[in-house]
């Protein structure tokens, strides 16, 4: 199950049955390696991209009594993980947190999410473990937030959940889990394509459709972790990697995953950069490519696959990932071979 891809629907076109993190032939330790970088740099994607207060527990009213007079701001420098706040007044006090001067010698205040190593060089970057499960730990605990407070950058399909029976858009769960989405609707029967849970109703007594994240199932009470806290690890590495996987997919548009201008030249695309919705993982991008030799450095890691139309395609993906024919976007321990 995947982020919200009750909300999609999209019909595979290279290939089938490749949401499945299929594991190549590779040795455990390296494999635990892959998937637990895979997660760790999903993670700081995320964060670099978007604005997330509540994971930074960015309180209006603490952040004041520290010394700061305007709302706090992402930081542009090293993890680029991280908010600041310029402090301007003179009630700075030790237990505010990581006081800093910037890279343009400003007096600041960091702020990092919770368990984070504040480093006023380096922005904040997860802290040093002494074993594999204190990193697992970090990691799924981030993972969780994200789920939790990240809600604002998914990109909801209106059309879809309008088609799933829903009467109006779809308002995120504040009750119970306060997590996923949940809509009215009035229409007794739910056509097939439509993931949506039914058999909750709300307050008013009107019947609920209700949508849940990767990694969750949902309930009357929100959206419940489909993981239980004695799995085991390879278990706790696929259910982040497939909750992430699926949150980068429908963020992308609003945390501005997509490649740089400039890429079009660099990659030797004659066509601009599409979305690649229609199969794999639908994640990244892709563009037509007439002269590979015309593809420099700059492009950055990509493959060139060919459609079923026989054009040459060239695929990009967002960090962490790693393109390949078959997915758009796959994971580097699950090696494809290339059309």
């Amino acid at each position: 199950m995947m982020l919200l891809v009750v909300l999609l629907g999209f019909l595979a076109t290279f290939t089938s049955g490749v949401d499945e993190i299929k594991n190549a032939e590779m040795d455990p330790l390296t494999l635990e390696r892959e998937k637990l970088a895979f997660v760790e740099r999903a993670i700081v994607e995320i964060l670099q991209r978007g604005t997330f207060p509540t994971i930074f527990e960015a309180k209006t009213e603490f952040l004041s009594s520290c010394g700061c007079e305007y709302a706090p701001s992402p930081i542009y420098w090293g993890s680029k993980v991280g908010m600041l706040c310029k402090l301007e007044a003179t009630n700075y006090r030790e237990d505010c947190g990581q006081r800093c001067i910037s890279p343009r010698k400003e007096d600041i205040l960091l702020i990092c999410p919770s368990g984070w190593k504040n480093d006023c060089r380096d922005g904040c970057v997860p802290p040093i473990f002494e074993t594999v499960l204190e990193r697992t730990n970090f990691l799924e605990k981030n993972v969780d937030n994200i789920v939790l407070h990240g809600f604002d950058y998914l990109v909801i399909d209106a059309q879809y959940t309008k088609t799933c029976g829903c009467e109006d858009d779809v308002s995120v769960i504040q009750y119970g889990t306060s997590i996923g989405f949940d809509c009215v609707t009035e229409k007794e029967d739910q056509p097939d394509d439509c993931g949506g849970y039914r058999g909750c109703i709300n307050f008013e007594k009107k019947p609920l459709i209700v949508f849940c994240p990767a990694g969750h199932t949902p309930t009357c009470s929100g959206c419940h972790k489909l993981l239980d806290k004695s799995a085991p690890a390879e278990e706790r590495y696929d259910w982040m990697v497939s909750v992430l996987t699926g949150y980068m997919r429908e963020s992308r548009e609003a945390l501005d995953l997509q490649p740089r201008p400039s890429q079009i030249i660099d990659c030797g695309c004659t066509s601009a950069f599409q979305s690649v919705t229609e199969y794999g993982k639908r994640i990244g991008f892709s563009c037509v490519v007439k002269e590979p030799e015309a593809i420099n450095a700059n492009c950055g890691p990509n493959v060139l696959c060919e459609s079923p139309n026989g054009e040459t395609l060239l695929h990009l993906c967002p960090p962490a990932f790693v393109p390949n024919c078959q997915d758009g976007c796959g994971y580097s321990w699950d090696a494809k071979e290339e059309l």
